[in-house]
């Protein structure tokens, strides 16, 4: 421009509007950029097929969806807890709990007022089944339920011991192990059945407890099992969600790659894949073998990956995603091991995948269907170890030199 210096003139001398000011609005992105400025971390969201499904049709057929779900439901009742086994951890649960409430009796009036005027007397609020055998997802061969014993008041680390020692002589034909860093207690029995106890007490009097008592990071822990129980039992009334689940429990046994997943993770992600939303936010449920497709297909685009949205817990109070706990080897080793299987399972080797058919190697060895090659994904997490530098080395000082007269 004749006359001027064109566009941008502010940037030739950036100290006419200060050393923050530069420009319109002041740094060169045109914002403010002064010292102290806080970064905000934006979570991206995977690609998901069934949100943008007008633009991309569906294009197998209908008959490739009925054999997946043949061989769906063929697995699911090889895998579902026999009636056996569920009868003999229902008696279990309900022998710990009757001698669990024999504990705490609720005292006379004489003592009430005795104990009222020292401190409010311990008893169990509440006690239940959690986790997968509580939802139903509990696959044939595991062995353990869950149970979540909420006390009225914080229990001291000196009662914790107590407490296991009461139940130990009041179940002599079990053995019975306790672990005061978990407050948690193992009931096994001789044929190998086993009930994990975990002890909490309500929300609002675990802010109450101090250095006595158990440690409140498991306390608010163990608490939050109840909350994921109860959301569970309101959410996933669909039996086919259960369904779901317990195919991805099996998954989660049986490659090694999946390992990584909690139960929790895999029963939301059952949820999730089943659930589906029209224009009006109307929910439907899906059916299974898309589900499951769904299941892989997110897995596989990074779904549990570092910066992913992932699927929001809600049991945590903080909103966090499910997957934020699990390590980043776990995380790429999900990754890989859905890839792969969703490569087998679309080229028409689903006996394989729900173990149907001979699985050794599958996610290991290079795999020929109909003529095609597929290659097992490779992870691409690398542990680095840090090395701490070796601090330098201190000179000596010289020896001191005597001065003759």
């Amino acid at each position: 421009m004749p006359g001027g210096r064109g566009r941008g003139n502010m940037r030739g001398n950036p100290n006419r509007l200060g050393p923050y000011n530069r420009g319109r609005g002041g740094g060169r992105g045109g914002h403010f950029s002064g010292p102290g400025r806080n970064s905000v971390f934006i979570p991206f969201a995977p690609f998901d097929l069934e949100h943008c499904a007008v633009q991309f049709p569906k294009v197998t057929s209908n008959e490739f969806d009925s054999q997946v779900g043949e061989m769906i439901l063929e697995r699911n009742k090889k895998i579902t807890l026999s009636e056996e086994d569920s009868e003999i951890m229902s008696k279990i649960y309900e022998e710990i709990s009757e001698v669990l409430g024999s504990f705490y009796t609720e005292p006379t009036e004489t003592e009430g007022e005795a104990q009222s005027k020292q401190e409010d007397p311990q008893s169990i609020d509440d006690i239940r089944t959690v986790g997968a055998f509580a939802n139903e997802t509990l696959i044939d061969g595991v062995k353990e339920l869950e149970m979540l014993i909420t006390l009225r008041n914080p229990m001291k680390i000196d009662e914790f011991g107590e407490f296991s020692d009461k139940l130990t002589s009041a179940l002599p034909t079990y053995t019975i192990s306790s672990s005061e860093e978990f407050a948690s207690i193992k009931v096994e029995s001789l044929n190998g059945f086993r009930a994990h106890c975990f002890i909490t007490c309500s929300g609002n009097k675990i802010k109450t407890s101090g250095e006595s008592h158990l440690q409140k990071r498991i306390m608010y822990k163990n608490f939050d099992m109840g909350k994921r129980a109860k959301w569970f039992s309101e959410n996933c009334v669909d039996p086919n969600i259960r369904l779901l689940a317990r195919i991805l429990s099996d998954f989660r046994v049986r490659f090694e790659g999946f390992r990584g997943m909690s139960q929790w993770a895999v029963e939301l992600m059952a949820h999730y894949s089943m659930s589906s939303f029209d224009e009006s936010g109307n929910q439907s449920i899906m059916p299974v073998p898309s589900a499951l497709k769904r299941a892989l297909m997110l897995l596989s685009s990074g779904f549990f990956l570092p910066g992913s949205a992932g699927i929001r817990d809600p049991a945590e109070r903080d909103g966090r995603s499910v997957h934020q706990g699990f390590s980043k080897l776990d995380m790429d080793n999900i990754c890989c091991v859905a890839q792969t299987l969703l490569r087998i399972l679309m080229q028409g080797g689903g006996r394989k995948v729900f173990g149907l058919e001979d699985s050794a190697g599958l996610l290991d060895e290079m795999q020929v269907i109909d003529d095609v090659v597929i290659q097992p994904s490779i992870q691409c997490y690398v542990h680095v170890e840090e090395v701490t530098p070796d601090p330098p080395a201190v000179a000596e000082a010289p020896a001191p030199v005597k001065m003759e007269a």
